[in-house]
């Protein structure tokens, strides 16, 4: 088998899964619970929070492999009326339905859906407005993923009866992804690349395995045997990441805050960037937070003593202003 397809390789079971322990204690006792059930029970309907590439999809896919039904997927911006949920939901009937980014749904689909979940129906308009008629459906499990648990009508997430909230990952959890992921590619990683790899990954472990394929591909260009330190050091020159992991982009905008001095206004850092505000709002400011290298007051966005620390400390400025001249 090639590298490339052994390092897509996710795990299959949950005691697989790497990290998140809470949540794997949690999904393992769910998973008893529906294992000792001689009645046909299912899994129950799940709600999975938190950033992305945290493993919210992976674990999905796991659930319905250890309950050995059929997993039915879908995007949450694939499913624009009600017709289209409808339908995914028959498709998976007595299996499971996983919805990424249940945040894009609308809100006439969240109620549809909640409807689905309260009464166990889905509703078929009728001809030529006649009666609305209702199909009962046999039992499936749902599971819901989100990054904006907040862009959910409260009453559709209080009827899911499992909540994971995702949380990034330490770096030694990141280290022994990693190094499994290594191993399960064949890939010799020299000591102490592990953790190097995990300490640039921001705690995400899309990122950690991203970097480390980076690697591979590095190490086949030099026709070594080796991910060595020195192949992470040039993949990092190649990738363009900085030692806290962060792009190229991440770092215009830190030093952009470090070359004004003092707050900017998120519309001045969207058109230096060149990004809509959106963007960054959503994509790149959550971890410049997260990592305590900025903060957001009235004025605007500014850095923190840690982000004059990462970008090498505070510019050194004349305490005195220069003395007037006289006329």
């Amino acid at each position: 088998m090639s590298t490339a397809s052994n390092m897509n390789a996710a795990p299959q079971t949950i005691d697989h899964f790497v990290g998140a322990q809470q949540i794997k204690d949690r999904v393992r006792v769910a998973l008893e619970a529906t294992w000792n059930q001689s009645n046909g029970c299912v899994f129950p309907h799940t709600l999975a929070l938190g950033a992305g590439g945290l493993g919210k999809t992976e674990i999905s896919r796991i659930i319905a492999k250890e309950t050995g039904v059929v997993l039915v997927e879908t995007l949450g911006q694939s499913l624009r009326a009600t017709a289209d949920l409808n339908a995914a939901i028959l498709q998976a009937e007595g299996g499971c339905l996983l919805i990424d980014e249940c945040h894009s749904l609308s809100p006439d689909i969240q109620v549809s859906l909640l409807k689905v979940l309260q009464e166990g129906l889905i509703f078929l308009p009728g001809r030529s407005g006649g009666r609305v008629q209702t199909i009962s459906l046999k039992p499936f499990c749902l599971i819901a993923c989100t990054t904006d648990e907040w862009a959910l009508a409260r009453p559709l997430v209080d009827r899911f009866r499992l909540i994971l909230r995702f949380e990034h990952y330490s770096v030694e959890d990141m280290t022994t992804l990693i190094s499994r992921r290594a191993r399960s590619a064949s890939v010799v990683l020299e000591d102490g690349v592990a953790e190097m790899i995990a300490a640039r990954s921001r705690g995400t472990p899309r990122i950690g395995i991203r970097l480390l394929d980076a690697c591979i591909r590095t190490m086949q260009a030099e026709a070594t045997g080796t991910v060595s330190a020195a192949t992470f050091t040039r993949t990092c020159e190649l990738e363009q990441l900085d030692p806290l992991g962060l792009d190229i982009i991440e770092q215009r905008y830190l030093t952009l805050l470090r070359e004004s001095q003092s707050s900017v206004r998120l519309n001045v850092l969207a058109s230096s960037l060149g990004l809509p505000r959106q963007t960054i709002e959503r994509s790149i400011e959550p971890t410049l937070i997260r990592l305590g290298l900025i903060e957001k007051d009235d004025a605007g966005r500014v850095l923190t003593e840690r982000g004059w620390q990462h970008l090498g400390g505070r510019q050194h400025q004349q305490a005195a202003a220069l003395p007037s001249q006289g006329v």
